[in-house]
């Protein structure tokens, strides 16, 4: 994942070129879209950069949600967004960039994808997180009737251009969240990743191989099931079933640090699939240190209604990735009560 080798995911029939960037963003980003016409939807957090992304790109309309984190993800902010790109005309050769964490470019995409049954999208991740996981795969959602992520499609970018210095400027919080999602898919795939997630102690430079390990390995199983016809996609969701619930129903709770509890809880439901005690307790050790300190409780009854809600079940039973060990992802089919169980070990450590 470098400037001169880029990974490129294919997936039906469609190219998006995956590269990080060391400094010049907006010179490859321009470089990228040739120079055409489009919207830069951005994190506001950069709003002091728009002036020059607005002198690098004098076709481009610079805009910014107008709410920050996972409040972004709504049906109210796409409606801005699709209508600023009706306003200005755009049509299927622009391009609409998307340059923030998560929140911004999963919005961007749901909107690239919808707008004209798809324009250009320029994905520009600037936190770990993003780079790791939102911003690759193809997937763009929005948040609904109180659940996370139901309204969406695969729409895949034609470009990711992770932007390091953003990410290496990110305080050590931050960065611990994208290691999360970095060791949820060393976990599943690549061993040489989760044991740099395990060593890891705040070297900033060790960021881009994180990056460029995490990237290759996401993309590879996703090309070969784009829209997860096949079931292939469905082992990504490692900590995500309980994670998706604990961040829907604690405000406080980030995505790193609910997928950090989610793979702690993953672990104890595991030890009755294969896993032995000692990965068990390793994996919950180095999740706690990336996410916690968590909740110290959590409703049962508000646990089994979201859960309930949770687009992975079928037949009312969730569907749970579970590793009879490290890189042996198994899918199950859990009874409620036994992820409560295991929620209620780890919470009541």
């Amino acid at each position: 994942m470098v400037r001169s080798t880029p990974l490129i995911l294919k997936a039906e029939g469609r190219e998006c070129r995956l590269e990080t960037a060391e400094a010049f963003t907006t010179e490859r980003a321009r470089e990228l879209t040739r120079g055409r016409r489009g919207l830069i939807l951005m994190d506001r957090n950069f709003e002091p950069e728009a002036g020059a992304w607005r002198e690098a790109f004098p076709g481009f309309t610079v805009m910014f949600p107008s709410v920050a984190g996972e409040a972004a993800k709504s049906l109210e902010e796409a409606a801005r967004v699709l209508e600023a790109l009706a306003a200005h005309s755009l049509n299927r050769d622009d391009w609409l960039i998307a340059r923030g964490g998560g929140s911004v470019t999963d919005l961007g995409g749901f909107c690239a994808g919808l707008y004209q049954r798809g324009l250009k999208l320029g994905l520009i991740p600037t936190t770990l997180l993003g780079a790791v996981d939102a911003a690759v795969g193809g997937k763009t959602a929005v948040n609904f009737a109180g659940a996370k992520n139901q309204l969406g499609h695969f729409y895949l970018p034609r470009f990711v251009l992770a932007d390091l210095p953003a990410i290496r400027a990110l305080p050590e919080a931050r960065l611990a969240e994208g290691l999360a999602e970095a060791y949820k898919t060393g976990l599943l795939f690549d061993p040489r990743l989760s044991a740099m997630v395990e060593g890891w102690a705040g070297e900033p430079g060790g960021l881009a191989e994180i990056i460029r390990r995490s990237v290759h390995a996401k993309a590879a199983l996703v090309a070969q099931d784009f829209r997860e016809e096949k079931g292939l996609r469905e082992v990504l969701n490692l900590g995500h079933t309980f994670g998706h619930v604990a961040e829907s129903f604690y405000s406080g709770l980030s995505h790193g640090r609910a997928v950090a509890l989610g793979l702690a809880v993953m672990a104890q439901l595991s030890r009755a699939h294969g896993l032995d005690d000692a990965e068990a307790g390793r994996i919950t050790s180095v999740a706690r240190r990336l996410g916690g300190p968590w909740p110290a409780s959590l409703s049962a009854e508000e646990f089994y209604r979201r859960l309930k809600a949770d687009k992975k079940n079928r037949g009312g039973r969730p569907r749970f990735i579970v590793l009879k060990a490290p890189q042996q992802p198994e899918v199950i089919e859990a009874a409620p009560e036994e992820i409560w169980s295991a929620a209620v070990e780890v919470l009541g450590e």
